[in-house]
């Protein structure tokens, strides 16, 4: 499949062999076929493109221009044509993932829509679980990928890719912060929270922020589950603290606000994808990770 005319692809071969003779044999079509192609580009151009000479052709200032346009244009079809043999390949088997309960809100599910339109031959089977039991289903081969926020280093697993994304105040809609462009967790002390339990991640995360305060805090809930969280936010009990994740359709119909928390500049998170050390690259893994890389930059940017 061609995607671009064939007189570009003429074009090209003429200038890199010097003859239209030369060209048309390698191209194994007739001489003049090549020449009436290029006949018609100059024609088009409005200039000449070649010079001809005794020896053969060479291109003039028109020519080298036009030249280096076309080059750089086929070698974007070339890289095309093989990202679409890609996708035509078929991807098969299945794939194990655990990942934190935040992500399977609205991150996981569009992931596997996406895989599932892409390489509908794969079946993915998903779990949640917290820290611990995440770095155990991964070490022991239970799951092929884990998705962990701040992961720690392990000699047996390796990160595939990671993202940063803002930790900030998750607010009622109608709350006095959240007109702000960014907030300081001592913005947010002389109101009600709904704080993260132990089983948060972003808990240990903001303990440096929280604990400072804590003699001053009201704390209405502690919780170990972002809808639990986003429920109780909603329902106007108290303003929480996490990433986005978890909270988007609440986001996206304008419930709860979301303000990035600044403490001596911007306060983030780490996900990272990891699998295990010794676990080779199967082509499910590839295809899963390819989508997945695209959806959290789209998110990112």
């Amino acid at each position: 499949m061609r995607i671009h005319a064939a007189s570009l692809h003429y074009f090209d071969r003429v200038c890199r062999c010097g003859s239209i003779r030369e060209a048309s044999r390698q191209l194994n079509i007739s001489a003049s076929s090549v020449g009436r192609a290029l006949s018609k580009l100059e024609e088009e151009a409005g200039v000449a493109l070649f010079e001809r000479l005794p020896a053969g052709l060479r291109l003039t200032a028109a020519g080298e221009r036009l030249a280096r346009h076309v080059a750089t244009v086929l070698q974007d079809a070339e890289r095309t044509q093989n990202d679409l043999a890609g996708l035509r390949q078929t991807v098969t088997g299945t794939l194990a993932v655990v990942c934190s309960d935040s992500l399977n809100t609205d991150l996981l599910p569009t992931v596997l829509e996406r895989l599932h339109q892409r390489h509908p031959a794969v079946r993915v089977s998903a779990r949640s679980g917290g820290l611990a039991a995440t770095l155990q289903a991964i070490m022991q081969g239970r799951v092929d990928l884990g998705l962990l926020f701040v992961p720690p280093r392990f000699k047996r697993m390796q990160p595939i890719r990671s993202w940063r994304f803002p930790l900030g105040a998750i607010l009622p809609a109608g709350h006095p912060l959240a007109t702000r462009h960014a907030v300081s967790f001592a913005d947010c002390v002389p109101y009600p929270m709904i704080l993260g339990n132990d089983d948060l991640t972003t808990t240990k995360l903001l303990h440096s922020l929280i604990e400072p305060w804590r003699s001053k805090l009201v704390v209405h809930a502690e919780v170990g589950s972002i809808l639990l969280m986003a429920t109780l936010i909603a329902r106007g009990l108290g303003i929480g603290f996490s990433s986005q994740f978890g909270f988007e359709a609440a986001l996206a119909d304008g419930r709860l606000v979301f303000v990035p928390l600044d403490s001596s500049g911007p306060v983030q998170t780490r996900l990272a994808a990891y699998a295990r050390a010794e676990q080779s690259s199967p082509a499910v893994l590839q295809a899963f990770a390819a989508v997945l890389e695209e959806e959290l930059a789209r998110r990112v940017a």
